[in-house]
């Protein structure tokens, strides 16, 4: 396999000032830019083994396994159609979504084409909707060497089992005349480009620099083709962490840092992929926010490292973008977190619109990670700890329409095995993936500690609201000549088509054809009900209108009115109001009347009607 050695880029770029608190502005330093071409790797799977909270430390499930030593995890996730990518310091695994892993390699060798060292760490991953590709990274580094890279690698499609296009980046950076290599990843995206983020540190002293971004745009890597990577250098801050949209459509990127325990900086890149890209940042004040403690007290006497106030992360969907970090409540570690407005990000008015903290009087709460998936849910996954909970792996959220200062109870997604932690770090980051499946579920990697006592991790998928497909469980015609077909030919689009011939008409304005369809919803609050309905007609001139059956009122509520054609037509119609209404609080049944009527001049009669498919899409709160 070949790769390249590019030159090492020095970047000579300015210092930025800090703004005075709730203002905006943008990084003013000169941008240095590289283009970086891709090796490929060839990946192959291990002999399959039924595990899915996985540790590096035992020998006997990692052959050769050699982030033994290396603490804490960094776990990261990213969920495909099919498959559950996960990376920890510093080894790749994949399991499909049962928990049954099938690849196993160290990032050593899974980056050998590229990488300069042996060291590598921080790893970051997601599964990107737009490409259908998997993309991870890991920090490659070898301070004495003075080696700083960031090696990229993205899947050729949706499968991770196939080829990966790799890419090394020089993530060295100049500053002030300071050489400094990057820690602390962080990474992020939008529907056009990626956005890597990492502390800087002097090569000479380790001493802090401020942060680089690292930018490009994201299209070549479908191919495997060069990128043309852009670097910047904020000076003033550390710890940002970048975050990934919900939704699509957004020109920014957005990330976080905390300043002070009143101010935190928001980060926006705006058209990463764009000839003018630039990074926007506003100092919003945030009330007062206590600094958490540095430690957590575990069982046994042990102590974990919160991370302090330094554990951010950030999500984004539509115009509102959430921060999650430590903070202090109780007199023990919390989580908070703030939403903001972000329509006009780039000027200094980033109103907030959310804010809430979670908390407990018993336990400790810290590392927290944050997530949107495409309904606008969001999602917190953190670490709880007390003298008798070693270190419990917690999950919670909210609907985008739920109240101000709310989220869901905590819940235990795993429990530690061991109860003597002894390797002290913890973190530095927890993931939270989207399924690219439905968009919906939540797929979340953290730590928790295993039987030997040292860390492990644990995947974990739960859903904060769920889309509900449900077919009808019966349907007759109560005007209407059936012709062919049954219920069952309603279940899906295929050609298998429930037919009436029109009937007589009794009464003014009844409709000749009726179909009645009973089904059954989920459980769980309602937050949409939308029918669907494939159908055609065997002549033109005819409208089919779709009706719901209200519970409270007793009543046919129309919801939706169109023509049908002669061939399939897709009528979609939605619910609105008090959605409970429309179902049945004893049995959990769901009504729906659909009629055919003419609405002009028609050809044959009497007319046919062909049903090829009713389908509900439920979505509840979990």
């Amino acid at each position: 396999m070949k790769h390249q050695a590019w030159p090492v880029l020095l970047l000579a770029l300015a210092a930025t000032t800090a703004l005075a608190t709730n203002q905006a502005g943008r990084i003013r330093s000169k941008r240095a830019r590289q283009t970086v071409s891709a090796a490929r790797q060839n990946t192959y799977a291990f002999a399959p083994t039924v595990r899915y909270v996985w540790n590096p430390d035992a020998a006997a499930l990692f052959p050769g396994g050699s982030s033994s030593t290396i603490a804490p995890a960094d776990p990261t996730v990213a969920v495909g159609p099919a498959c559950v990518l996960q990376a920890v310091n510093s080894e790749v695994r994949i399991f499909d979504k049962s928990g049954l892993m099938d690849f196993q390699q160290t990032a050593a060798d899974f980056f050998a084409p590229v990488a300069q060292s042996t060291s590598l760490t921080s790893p970051k991953a997601y599964y990107d909707t737009t490409m259908a590709r998997y993309v991870l990274l890991f920090l490659d580094t070898d301070v004495p060497s003075q080696v700083c890279n960031v090696v990229l690698a993205v899947s050729d499609d949706s499968d991770p089992h196939g080829t990966w296009f790799l890419y090394r980046i020089d993530a060295k950076t100049t500053s002030s005349a300071t050489l400094a290599w990057m820690d602390y990843a962080g990474l992020g995206a939008n529907d056009d480009g990626i956005a890597i983020t990492g502390n800087r540190h002097a090569f000479s002293d380790g001493s802090p620099g401020g942060t680089a971004f690292i930018y490009f745009d994201k299209t070549p890597l479908q191919s495997g083709a060069p990128i043309s990577v852009i670097a910047q250098v904020d000076t003033d801050r550390q710890n940002v962490q970048m975050g990934f949209n919900g939704d699509h459509g957004s020109p920014f990127i957005f990330g976080a840092a905390w300043t002070s325990e009143t101010s935190l900086r928001l980060y926006g890149l705006r058209d990463p992929a764009g000839p003018l890209p630039t990074i926007f940042f506003v100092d919003r004040s945030v009330g007062t926010t206590p600094t958490a403690p540095a430690t957590a007290l575990s069982t046994n006497g042990r102590l974990i490292d919160t991370n302090g106030t330094a554990a951010m992360s950030a999500s984004a969907f539509g115009s509102r973008m959430s921060v999650a970090y430590n903070t202090l409540a109780n007199g023990r570690a919390a989580v908070r977190f703030f939403s903001f407005d972000t329509s006009n990000f780039s000027t200094a008015s980033v109103p907030i619109v959310d804010v809430a903290t979670v908390s407990s009087p018993s336990l400790d709460y810290f590392q927290p990670s944050i997530r949107y998936n495409s309904n606008g849910d969001l999602a917190l996954m953190f670490t709880a700890c007390s003298t008798s909970v070693t270190a419990d792996v917690m999950v919670c959220g909210k609907t985008i329409n739920e109240p101000v200062a709310f989220f869901s109870a905590p819940v235990v997604a795993a429990s530690a095995v061991g109860s003597a932690y002894s390797q002290f770090d913890w973190g530095e980051n927890f993931s939270i993936g989207v399924d690219g499946a439905d968009g919906e579920g939540f797929w979340g990697t953290a730590m928790t500690v295993g039987a030997d006592d040292l860390w492990t991790t644990a995947i974990e998928n739960w859903y904060v609201s769920r889309t509900w497909p449900e077919s009808p469980t019966d349907a007759t015609w109560i005007r209407g000549t059936v012709q062919s077909g049954t219920t069952a030919s309603l279940a899906s689009e295929d050609g298998d088509y429930f037919v009436a011939r029109a009937g007589l008409v009794l009464f003014a304005g009844e409709a000749p054809a009726q179909l009645s369809v009973v089904s059954v919803a989920p459980t769980g609050q309602v937050l949409s009900l939308e029918l669907d309905v494939v159908a055609k007609a065997n002549t033109p001139g005819l409208s089919q209108r779709t009706s719901l059956w209200n519970w409270t009122t007793n009543s046919w509520v129309t919801v939706g009115q169109s023509p049908v054609g002669t061939g399939n037509t897709l009528q979609s119609s939605s619910a609105t109001g008090t959605l409970a209404d429309y179902v049945d609080p004893a049995t959990h049944g769901i009504r729906a009347r659909i009629v055919w009527f003419q609405n002009g001049l028609v050809l044959l009669w009497p007319w046919l009607v062909s049903v090829d498919r009713v389908g509900w899409r439920i979505r509840t709160r979990q």
